[in-house]
């Protein structure tokens, strides 16, 4: 099943109509979508395992008339907000903000790790219910570890635990006022600044890390697959409104 520029911007704009919103462009509505195909493999409604890339491509333009035949939208939306905090993170670092950039950073890794844990065990069956009392009841460092065992999923690499683990540590300290002081005369207790300054500058490649574990475990591979889809539906739909 093929799906043309044409037809693609019917479906848009009768997904349009049952958000009731003018004010969000073609544009909008194509991340909207791509968004919501991603949520749709992320949580076992369209299973993409092995998928040629032709049929990678029939899976997702057979799901668009899905979003667009719904009367009243009423997909469940949850707010994510981790772009914007790596953003403000580098942003954070760049100013020579580092506590700043320590709570942006863990908390972009704590959503991370109840995400995969979340995405994982819905697909498995399990409820909301049990999905939020499992995270509730696990600290960060068993999330990394036993809670990926149970799920059936690998350990990533203890290397990037134990970086997350002193992020996390830091953050906590700051934010529950733990510090321990810091001797001024002794050399030894001045490391605290290069260590952090370290742990800094080693995060944003444990973030491509994560990203590629979240993209092979949870997404079968595919998020590059499905942005060069978007990108050319994107070229598509620009010319055709250029009619």
């Amino acid at each position: 099943m093929d799906m043309s520029a044409a037809d693609l911007e019917v479906y848009l704009h009768i997904i349009e109509a049952s958000i009731n919103d003018q004010s969000i462009d073609n544009h909008q509505f194509l991340a909207f979508v791509k968004s919501s195909v991603l949520n749709a493999i992320r949580t076992g409604m369209l299973d993409v395992a092995n998928k040629t890339d032709r049929e990678l491509q029939k899976l997702v333009f057979a799901y668009i008339p899905q979003l667009a035949n719904e009367t009243t939208l009423s997909t469940k939306l949850t707010l994510n907000y981790t772009d914007g905090l790596l953003e403000d993170a580098l942003n954070a670092v760049n100013n020579e903000n580092t506590l700043l950039a320590i709570i942006l950073y863990a908390t972009w890794c704590e959503h991370w790790i109840n995400g995969i844990i979340t995405s994982i065990a819905r697909r498995q069956g399990q409820s909301d219910a049990d999905i939020k009392r499992l995270i509730r009841k696990h600290n960060l460092g068993d999330k990394y570890t036993k809670v990926l065992d149970g799920l059936g999923l690998p350990r990533f690499d203890e290397s990037i635990r134990e970086a997350l683990r002193a992020l996390a540590k830091q953050r906590n300290d700051f934010v529950h006022y733990k510090w321990e002081p810091l001797i001024v005369d002794d050399p030894a207790s001045l490391t605290w600044f290069e260590e952090i300054d370290q742990l800094l500058a080693s995060m944003p490649a444990h973030i491509e890390a994560l990203k590629a574990y979240e993209n092979r475990h949870v997404y079968f591979g595919v998020i590059p697959r499905i942005d060069r889809v978007f990108e050319r539906l994107a070229e598509q739909l620009a010319r055709q409104t250029q009619k």
